[in-house]
C-alpha cells in the first residue's frame, strides 16, 4: 500500500464514522432531546480536528511522484502502514461501538456522552502519530510546481 492510498483509506474510515455518530443521534432525536446537542458536539469533538487536519493535509501536500515504472516511489515501512492503519480502525471503531451500544439500548446517552469524554484523551495520541505519519510533509517533498519544499528541509543558501 502507498502512502496516499493510506491517506485515504484513514480518512474515509474517519469519515464514515463521523457520519455514523453524527446519524445515530439524529434518528434519536424526538425521544433524546436533552442529550441530542450533547452527542453532536461529542462527535464534532472526536473527529472534527482531526478530519479537518486530513483535509487540509490532503490539499496542501503535493500528488506523489510516480516512477518510471508507474508505480509510486517511496520507502515506506509497510509495518508503518500496517500500525496505522490498524490505529485507524481501532479509534474509528471504538467509537462506533459506543453509538451502536447506545442505538441497542446498552447505554444512555448520558453513559455515551461520558464514555466519548474519557476515551478520547487515551485515544489523542495515538490520533497524533496517526497523522504526522500519514498526514505530515514528507521530508523529500516538492512543492504544487515542481520545487523542493522548504518545509522542514534547510535549503542552501542562494548567491
Amino acid at each position: 500500500m502507498n502512502k496516499q492510498s493510506g491517506r485515504l483509506t484513514v480518512f474515509f474510515v474517519w469519515l464514515a464514522s463521523f457520519l455514523f455518530s453524527l446519524l445515530v443521534p439524529t434518528c434519536y432525536k424526538s425521544s433524546i432531546p436533552e442529550n441530542y446537542a450533547r452527542l453532536i458536539k461529542e462527535a464534532f469533538d472526536t473527529f472534527g480536528p482531526s478530519l479537518s487536519t486530513m483535509v487540509t493535509f490532503m490539499l496542501l501536500l503535493p500528488k506523489p511522484r510516480v516512477a518510471a515504472s508507474g508505480q509510486e516511489h517511496n520507502g515506506e515501512n509497510q509495518y508503518a502502514d500496517i500500525i496505522a492503519l490498524t490505529l485507524a480502525f481501532v479509534y474509528a471503531g471504538a467509537y462506533d461501538l459506543l453509538m451502536i451500544q447506545f442505538l441497542i439500548g446498552k447505554y444512555t446517552a448520558e453513559e455515551t456522552v461520558g464514555l466519548f469524554q474519557q476515551l478520547r484523551p487515551y485515544f489523542n495520541m495515538f490520533v497524533t502519530a496517526l497523522l504526522v505519519y500519514y498526514f505530515g510533509a514528507d521530508k523529500h517533498s516538492t512543492t504544487r510546481s515542481g520545487k523542493p519544499s522548504s518545509r522542514g528541509v534547510p535549503q542552501p543558501a542562494s548567491k
